[in-house]
This record gives C-alpha cells, structure tokens and sequence, in this order.
C-alpha cells in the first residue's frame, strides 16, 4: 500500500525518499507481505523530519542538505534510534558513523541487501510496539 500522506503508525510505516523505481517495487513487495504502508517522502520537502517510521531509506540529494542536516540534529536529540540507509554515494553530504545509518550504494546488486534490512527492522519495531503495549 502506498501513502503519499503521513501516518501516525510507525511499527507498520516504511519511509522511502528516493528515484528508483526497481528498489520501490521490491520494496512495495515486501510491504504487502509484511502488511505495512510505504510513504514517499517529497523532494526537499520536511517529510524525513515528520513522518514516524521504523525505517527510512533515503537518497539525500532528494532530502535536500538544510533537511538532511536537521535530520541529524534531530537524531542526535533522541533516545530513540530509527534506521536510515543512504542509498547515495554524495560526499558532499555529512556522514555521521552511527550505528542507526547504513551507507548502501544503490546497485542492483545491492536491492536485496536493502530490501533484507527493511524486514530485519520490522521484526524488531514490532517486538518494541509489542513491549510498549504491555507498557500501557
């Protein structure tokens, strides 16, 4: 299913930013086995800032450098830590080491890999919504 608005579910959210229509399909493939929404961040937009998700997968030259740097500063403010795969290979962009950022060059080699990290992430937003349920 695909979201082009945001949404408040983010155990069952996918955060995509990019132009590629071969990762987009296999991950809208995953999404439905998994029974998630994919939400399509727009260029330059504050979407990567606003849009709760248990992954984002983001091309930053879509994201824009001022979004990209608020991103960071955000991330570093949160106890919290989504996972993020670039799928670029600009090094005009900062580049922080955390362990919550994969650097994944888009190749179509690389789909499976990216597409295997989404589903990895799933299971383990869905074990912390199952934790913060018994929280309630």
């Amino acid at each position: 299913m695909i979201n082009r608005s945001k949404t408040s579910d983010w155990a069952n959210t996918i955060f995509c930013q990019f132009n590629d229509i071969k990762l987009f399909n296999e991950i809208l493939d995953l999404a439905n086995i998994l029974d998630c929404e994919v939400v399509e961040g727009k260029r330059n937009w504050t979407d990567i800032l606003t849009t709760p998700a248990f992954i984002l997968i983001v091309d930053r030259n879509l994201v824009g450098e001022e979004n990209w740097e608020l991103f960071l500063e955000s991330i570093e403010d949160s106890e919290i830590e989504i996972p993020c795969i670039i799928i670029d290979e600009n090094d005009n962009f900062n580049s922080p080491q955390l362990e919550s950022i994969n650097y994944i060059p888009l190749t179509k080699e690389n789909i499976p890999e990216i597409v295997n990290k989404i589903n990895s992430a799933y299971i383990i937003a869905q074990e912390i919504f199952e934790i913060d349920q018994w929280d309630e």
